[in-house]
């Protein structure tokens, strides 16, 4: 006899799954094979030679042994996965395919007859092609994944009694420490910190066969940071009113927008700035909260330091001398040449020009009234006058005589009057003879060329004629 016909054919699980389904009822296809397999009694493993002595005729013979694939397949097309598989932690449950106790359930129901059958996960394994499998699968490996979590989680809390609460205490306490720590304090309490909350975490998602050594890193690391956090308390009471001190709000800063290196190194000047670090700290928070020492350093009375209303305002003054034209100050430029010697030295006093080199004139419609207006009138005695073109943000100085032109954008015209005007201390006057020199001008007939003479009418009788008509 050949193995062919000693070797199961049929296991238990396809047996039921067989049963229940409707393709097998097409007798020209399949012969007696329907009939034969819902009569099996005793549900396990069978021979083709057992299906034979229950009556199995030759086309279910030939189906079984020639063509089970095909068939098979067509078997599970009539399945689907149902939307929703189960838990059944006490395994209480079995499997409607091969009876065994299943924790992870799936429920298939036939398309064609609505026979549901409950699947444990071992058996769905068998039948990857069932619409749905591909998906729940990947929501049964999230669940056993989540509890294998949480049996790990369990194990710890026996040893570590509400363990995730101290570390989290331990975390909480080291990202708010007020002031920053001397080196030999900080950094070991950093590392312990971190390696705690790595060295739980790995373990509750992927475990570890050495329980033992486990246990005693940790157990070290929480003795470890008790220690530490005894003598941040101490340092924190002696240096917490220290003005040079780097405070909470400061360390934030430099995590979000320098190296870690650079806390590192004012770590280890005992947590204090230098005046080389302190030029590195441009926060606008740390410039609103010294404000005033940097105003007490200005010895430009009629500058005036115009304080940011929060982190993310810019820091401005404005010359009232100069009719109060707005600047803006850049203040990395500003802490590593001024704001840094303010900090450290009280006699230390800066000017307007020093303040000019780091900062420069905003460029908007309030500054351009500001510059425009005091020579608005003496222009019109010379026979020109300013057109203002807000389209295309451009200021053409116009002359009535000849209509030439001069072309200036907003920040072209705002910059010429803060470096020939403002910043060498001359009169308006003077801006108007800069204004008729600077640059070349464009007569009318190349204005034609160009073709932007109706533009310059049009700004003209709008500017000049319509409003006094």
């Amino acid at each position: 006899m050949s193995r062919k016909m000693t070797k199961s054919i049929l296991s238990r699980d396809e047996i039921t799954l067989f049963k229940h389904s409707e393709e097998l009822k097409n007798t020209e296809l399949y012969g007696n094979l329907y009939s034969v397999i819902t009569n099996i009694s005793n549900l396990k493993s069978i021979t083709i030679n057992e299906l034979v002595d229950l009556g199995l005729n030759d086309i279910g013979v030939k189906i079984l042994t020639q063509n089970k694939k095909r068939l098979s397949d067509n078997i599970k097309r009539e399945w689907y996965v149902r939307a929703n598989s189960a838990e059944d932690p006490n395994k209480r449950v079995r499997c409607g395919l091969c009876n065994t106790p299943n924790r992870y359930l799936f429920y298939i129901i036939n398309r064609f007859n609505s026979t549901q059958l409950n699947v444990g996960s071992t058996c769905m394994t068998k039948f990857p092609e069932i619409e749905g499998y591909a998906s729940h699968k990947h929501q049964l490996a999230q669940i056993q994944r989540t509890q294998k979590e949480t049996e790990r989680w369990q194990i710890f809390n026996e040893k570590f009694p509400n363990i995730e609460d101290t570390i989290q205490s331990i975390d909480t306490y080291f990202n708010n420490l007020p002031i920053l720590l001397s080196y030999d304090i900080y950094y070991p309490f950093r590392d312990k910190v971190i390696q705690l909350r790595k060295m739980y975490n790995d373990y509750i998602k992927h475990g570890t066969k050495d329980m033992d050594g486990l246990f005693g890193s940790i157990e070290r690391l929480l003795n470890g940071c008790k220690v530490l956090k005894s003598k941040a308390e101490k340092f924190i009471k002696n240096n917490i009113n220290d003005k040079l001190v780097c405070k909470r709000s400061e360390i934030e800063w430099i995590l979000n927008n320098k190296d870690i290196d650079f806390l590192y190194e004012i770590s280890k000047n005992n947590g204090r700035y230098t005046p080389e670090s302190i030029g590195e700290v441009y926060s606008i928070n740390f410039i609103i909260v010294n404000f005033s020492i940097f105003c007490d350093c200005l010895s430009s009375k009629h500058i005036k330091i115009i304080m940011p209303e929060n982190e993310h305002s810019a820091l401005n003054f404005i010359n009232q001398n100069r009719n109060q034209i707005l600047y803006n100050i850049n203040v990395k430029k500003f802490m590593k040449q001024i704001g840094s010697k303010c900090y450290f030295d009280t006699n230390y006093k800066f000017d307007e020009d020093e303040l000019y080199q780091v900062s420069k004139v905003v460029i908007s419609n309030k500054n351009l009234e500001l510059v425009i207006y005091p020579i608005e009138e003496k222009l019109e005695r010379m026979r020109y006058v300013l057109l203002d073109a807000e389209d295309t943000q451009d200021l053409y100085l116009f002359n009535k005589n000849n209509k030439d032109i001069k072309k200036f954008s907003y920040a072209d015209f705002l910059q010429l009057y803060d470096l020939k005007i403002i910043r060498k201390h001359k009169d308006n006057s003077t801006f108007i003879g800069y204004m008729i020199t600077y640059k070349k001008w464009i007569s009318y007939e190349e204005q034609k060329q160009i073709g932007i003479d109706e533009k310059i009418n049009r700004l003209y009788y709008h500017q000049c004629i319509e409003p006094y008509q």
